[in-house]
């Protein structure tokens, strides 16, 4: 991986007024803001391992453990379980409409990516928008060789990061945990994770912390 600036939430504050605030608007971004972002952001979120204890060693907990990373960051402690039941699902991990339904129980807010918008690159400008706001965005991948062609998601990962080269992932599945992934490979099905699919989803939830009354 490239040498990225590491960040913490206080310094990704200072970075989104000098960036320009207005960059989200409506959880869309402004062009005229993008040039005005860093080169190169990393936020201090380690990457971590699903439950070793889950119920069902068959399955990953890949939102559960990609919800519990965001939540760390914004300071709360939930164990992968808790994140789990939160969710209420009908099965043994979180699908993608569990995520929201878990991140509404736990009390906490986020910016979601339209669905009817499945254009990758201005979806990459609105991840690297929250990035700079010191905002890390949860999103769903493709795995490629596809070994579920059914399926329009395989995989959830934490986007905590990015460069001029591609936007780094807490994956929870290489040996490293964090990698990055170029836009170029994102944006295509020869890439082991990338966000291109043949049923044009973009997963994208933006976690911006506890709700306030």
């Amino acid at each position: 991986m490239t040498a990225l600036r590491r960040i913490t939430r206080a310094a990704a504050a200072v970075i989104l007024v000098s960036a320009g605030a207005a960059l989200l608007i409506g959880g869309s971004v402004h062009a005229d803001g993008l040039d005005r972002l860093p080169d190169t952001i990393l936020l201090a979120i380690p990457d971590v391992a699903w439950d070793p204890e889950r119920p069902n060693m068959t399955v990953g907990w890949c939102g559960e453990a990609s919800i519990q990373m965001a939540l760390r960051y914004h300071g709360i402690e939930r164990a992968q379980r808790e994140i789990h039941r939160a969710g209420d699902p009908d099965h043994d991990d979180l699908y993608a409409h569990e995520i929201d339904a878990a991140l509404d129980a736990l009390g906490i807010c986020f910016d979601p990516w339209p669905e009817e918008e499945t254009t990758i690159g201005p979806f990459v400008d609105w991840i690297r928008a929250h990035l700079a706001a010191g905002v890390p965005v949860l999103c769903g991948v493709k795995l490629y060789p596809d070994a579920h062609p059914s399926w329009a998601l395989d995989h959830f990962v934490l986007v905590v990061g990015y460069d001029q080269v591609g936007l780094v992932m807490n994956t929870q599945l290489d040996m490293d945990g964090q990698i990055l992934v170029s836009y170029e490979e994102l944006a295509s099905t020869a890439s082991p994770y990338a966000f291109a699919n043949r049923w044009n989803v973009l997963f994208g939830r933006a976690i911006l912390g506890p709700c306030r009354e």
